[in-house]
């Protein structure tokens, strides 16, 4: 690294007050994910047929462009994003997720790359970041926007911590356009996975919640609406494979 790490981004996984004030309804999507966080890479794996890691390096590709020395990655899970944006060596990465069960997982991940100087994680809702403004050069997200109740109060808290010319970049699944497409991107979500997820889990339930949360969140132009609302400017979005998934990066102008 070409600058010393700054010790005052260290944080603890003690859980905060933002996550112990979760409404009902995080409070219950919390509870989903902690209890299918053991399976959870695996079944990702398994399910993205290995593309979500192609789509997750595509975003630290355009990541990297921007130079940035202290990240933000929202919605960390078992910190997949973080570890593939350390190899672009930012002073710093900030893992927040309000699953601490994902979190325990990914501390361990960390350790084993001896990556626990650089990605530190930390129990946290992106409704109430408890960080400063202006505290990161950029923030991400993979596929956890969506499952955010309020997503609009989220991306509004994601602008007021990133400095001014920082940068956004998130992914999310959309709907591809290609009818063909479409109709086996809609069976495979809404009946081979939640399936399948429900008999390796034994959670059905919650692999329905996140199949039926791909059909009903804007994408694309209506995403960039969203994003556009929260205050972000320069706001584009890229297709990833036929539109099943969206790639979306935005700027916070100078004040």
């Amino acid at each position: 690294m070409s600058d010393k790490f700054n010790t005052s981004y260290i944080v603890s996984t003690k859980k905060t007050k933002a996550v112990a004030s979760l409404s009902k309804e995080e409070s219950q999507i919390c509870d989903m994910f902690n209890e299918i966080s053991a399976k959870y890479d695996f079944l990702n794996k398994v399910f993205s047929l290995g593309i979500g890691s192609m789509w997750r390096k595509k975003l630290v590709r355009h990541l990297k462009s921007y130079n940035p020395r202290h990240v933000l990655d929202t919605v960390t899970g078992t910190g997949n994003l973080a570890i593939k944006i350390a190899k672009i060596k930012p002073m710093s990465i900030t893992a927040i997720d309000f699953s601490e069960k994902m979190i325990e997982l990914g501390q361990k991940k960390i350790r084993k790359r001896r990556l626990d100087r650089l990605i530190l994680f930390k129990t946290a809702s992106c409704n109430n970041l408890p960080f400063s403004d202006g505290s990161f050069d950029a923030v991400t997200n993979s596929f956890g926007i969506r499952n955010n109740k309020d997503p609009l109060k989220a991306l509004k808290q994601m602008h007021r911590v990133l400095k001014d010319d920082g940068v956004m970049i998130l992914l999310e699944f959309g709907m591809p356009k290609n009818f063909f497409v479409r109709v086996l991107f809609l069976f495979y979500f809404t009946g081979l996975l939640p399936f399948v997820g429900g008999v390796l889990t034994g959670k059905r339930g919650a692999y329905s919640y996140l199949t039926s949360s791909v059909k009903e969140f804007p994408y694309g132009k209506d995403f960039i609406k969203i994003l556009e609302e929260a205050g972000f400017a320069q706001s584009i979005c890229k297709k990833c494979t036929f539109g099943v998934t969206y790639l979306y990066i935005a700027r916070k102008n100078k004040s």
